[in-house]
């Protein structure tokens, strides 16, 4: 199964520097959380790997196969996203959005075929929106459209699904059903996944691996106990935090740790 590896990449904007030199290697399958404070670098990784930001130095591998020398078409056959903010005409039904999904493999002026419906029908089960497959997107709700956004990644058929914030301006119950749709797909799709989260909470509960990074470099990397440390995330973070062993879990839990009074 072949891993994600990022070697060494360099990405700048306006000639300074966001990601100075950045190296990691991604499980497959496996979920990896990427953390950090808000400027960290964690948007601007996942346009890298997809190519929408060009890398000055640097390379990105998927097995032996350097995506980066891939043709937009071929790359998105390998990799989907899942962006933070994803704008969709209100009269769209959601099986025409996951339909899009297919592009990548659409020659051009012909229809759909078989195959392609039959994906996009397994995507939208997989994402329990096949109910809605007739509804249009506007009359959806938050939770709702997030797992037809997530349907139309996965009718990519990827080897890597990466997600920005993927639980952003969802309820407490939406967020834990789109974190237990991630875990779930991972393994039945064979997938290697990259989400960032701003919850560092929620991302140890989910994430096999965490990648901690500030200032566009890999502060730590792995099991989110070693990652998670009272010194490590005060110093990332800028403010005093304090970590304890969830009792139930044996996970880290991270708390403020400043007097607010």
């Amino acid at each position: 199964m072949d891993p994600l590896t990022i070697s060494n990449i360099s990405v700048s904007y306006n000639k300074q520097t966001v990601i100075p030199d950045l190296s990691l290697s991604l499980p497959r399958p496996g979920i990896v959380g990427l953390v950090g404070p808000n400027g960290a670098g964690k948007s601007t990784l996942i346009r890298a790997i997809t190519g929408v930001t060009p890398i000055s130095r640097g390379k990105i591998y998927l097995g032996s196969v350097d995506l980066l020398k891939l043709s937009a078409l071929d790359r998105a056959r390998r990799i989907a996203v899942v962006p933070q903010h994803a704008p969709m005409p209100d009269n769209f039904k959601v099986q025409e959005i996951v339909m899009l999904g297919r592009t990548p493999y659409l020659p051009i002026w012909q229809n759909e075929t078989a195959n392609d419906h039959a994906v996009v029908t397994r995507a939208l089960k997989q994402t329990n929106v096949y109910s809605l497959k007739e509804r249009f997107v506007g009359d959806l709700s938050g939770g709702e459209l997030q797992r037809v956004v997530i349907a139309r990644a996965l009718a990519q058929e990827p080897d890597v699904l990466l997600l920005d914030e993927p639980t952003a301006h969802l309820d407490l119950k939406h967020q834990a059903s789109i974190l237990r749709l991630i875990n779930s797909l991972t393994t039945v799709n064979n997938m290697t996944v990259l989400l960032t989260m701003h919850d560092i909470n929620q991302a140890a509960k989910c994430a096999d691996t965490v990648a901690l990074i500030s200032h566009g470099i890999i502060q730590a990397y792995g099991s989110p106990t070693d990652v998670y440390t009272s010194e490590r995330l005060s110093k990332v973070y800028d403010t005093q935090v304090e970590v304890i062993t969830h009792t139930d879990r044996e996970l880290p839990f991270v708390t403020i740790y400043d007097n607010l009074q």
